[in-house]
């Protein structure tokens, strides 16, 4: 007796897993019910259950590539604030050269508006000078100057007296010291 049950046993396992092996090597589509089994469904999708150990070391291998895509995305962001910055202290470098040149050429402005003051007081004593001396004498002195010279003097006298100088002077001189009032105002 306790042999047929044995060998009922024997059967009913090598026909279970017979069945098992038809199922999971798709010799024969599985049937729908099968999946609706408890412990059969499973074993018939080939899924079998995590342990915890695996959940743990799936888990684990997770949160390495998101720590290291995460350190990856931190290395980039460090660059592009290392280039920044670079960016940033040459152009602070070019704003101090712009700033100095700016200041030496306030410098140079400055030294000019002096010198153009004191080209001034100079061309209105010698305005003076000349227009307390005789017209033709003041216009025959006057008229050996450089043209920038007489053009600063005349320009520093009374409108009648310049009139005058201009009109005994050499008339080519004349002509020239005029056509350049024109264009330039000391």
């Amino acid at each position: 007796m306790i042999k047929k049950i044995l060998i009922s046993i024997m059967g009913i396992a090598i026909i279970l897993l017979a069945v098992y092996l038809v199922f999971t090597f798709d010799i024969v589509e599985r049937p729908n019910f099968v999946e609706d089994i408890p412990v059969l469904g499973g074993v018939a999708n080939g899924e079998t259950e995590e342990t915890e150990l695996q959940k743990l070391q799936r888990l684990y291998d997770e949160t390495n590539m998101t720590l290291d895509e995460k350190e990856n995305e931190l290395q980039e962001q460090m660059q592009a604030n290392i280039q920044l910055e670079n960016q940033l202290n040459r152009q602070l470098q070019e704003q101090e050269l712009l700033e100095d040149e700016i200041s030496e050429l306030n410098d140079e402005l400055e030294s000019l508006r002096q010198e153009l003051s004191g080209q001034r007081a100079t061309y209105r004593d010698m305005a003076t000078y000349y227009s307390a001396m005789r017209t033709g004498d003041a216009a025959e002195i006057i008229s050996e100057l450089e043209d920038e010279d007489i053009i600063g003097i005349l320009s520093e006298m009374e409108r009648e007296l310049a009139a005058s100088i201009l009109q005994n002077m050499d008339r080519d001189k004349a002509v020239t010291i005029s056509e350049q009032m024109l264009i330039t105002s000391p």
